[in-house]
């Protein structure tokens, strides 16, 4: 189960999107990062595969079940490790955090704001199958 440390990181109320679930705990981009680089949670990123194309996570621990695939790919998840949904805003991921909720599963939680806000904080993507150098985000515009 969680321990306390990782239940502090969890919100109830999202602070990076404005769509939310009732039961659906939502966790910031820097403390998701921080619990997938110490390899306890899984990243579940829900995007059809052309979002991908277009920006991609650079993290391990990381699970691509499109949303399309969801109802029979999330057979594959363990019950045993927080499992932290992404998309691209957090809608979605917001919708299938409830989904595995409600099949059972005990430790999910929505990327608050999604791959969006993650990408906004610096952390780590690929953007077009590349990495973006430091000077900016990557797509070309002045960020």
């Amino acid at each position: 189960m969680l321990n306390t440390k990782t239940m502090t990181a969890l919100n109830e109320t999202p602070k990076n999107q404005t769509f939310t679930l009732k039961g659906v705990s939502h966790i910031e981009p820097e403390h998701a990062n921080n619990l997938l680089q110490s390899g306890k949670a899984i990243l579940l990123d829900v995007r059809e595969q052309e979002e991908l194309d277009i920006i991609c996570f650079d993290i391990p621990k990381l699970i691509h079940i499109p949303i399309s695939e969801i109802v029979e790919g999330h057979k594959q998840l363990s019950k045993e490790t927080l499992i932290i949904v992404s998309s691209n805003s957090g809608t979605r991921g917001t919708k299938i955090a409830n989904l595995l909720l409600y099949q059972g599963f005990k430790q999910v939680a929505n990327l608050d704001g999604g791959i969006a806000t993650w990408n906004k904080e610096k952390l780590s993507v690929f953007i077009n199958g590349k990495k973006p150098s430091s000077g900016g985000c990557g797509c070309g515009c002045s960020h």
